[in-house]
């Protein structure tokens, strides 16, 4: 679903009892804290996972009872090393 996480309104829309998880890949800490804080008023029971931009930011919402903190930053660096890594054992570089 797409829609404006900071209007309150919208969660009134997600199918939100019964769901085991919810995925948000919005990226800015001031959208999350704001869907962590309605998730909480609307008493959700699932599992939340969340993006981070930064570590600090990943602790944050890890501290704030995210259950699965997205780094996409990190994943994308440690895949291009991997890859890097593959591609030498093959004696391409």
């Amino acid at each position: 679903m797409y829609g404006d996480i900071t209007d309150p309104d919208m969660y009134d829309q997600l199918p939100l009892k019964g769901t085991m998880w919810l995925i948000s890949t919005a990226r800015l800490r001031n959208l999350n804290l704001a869907l962590i804080r309605q998730l909480e008023e609307k008493e959700f029971g699932g599992r939340l996972a969340l993006t981070a931009s930064s570590e600090e930011e990943a602790v944050e919402l890890e501290n704030a009872g995210v259950h699965l903190v997205l780094r996409p930053f990190a994943d994308a660096s440690e895949r291009t090393v991997d890859a890097v890594g593959n591609i030498r054992k093959q004696g391409a570089i």
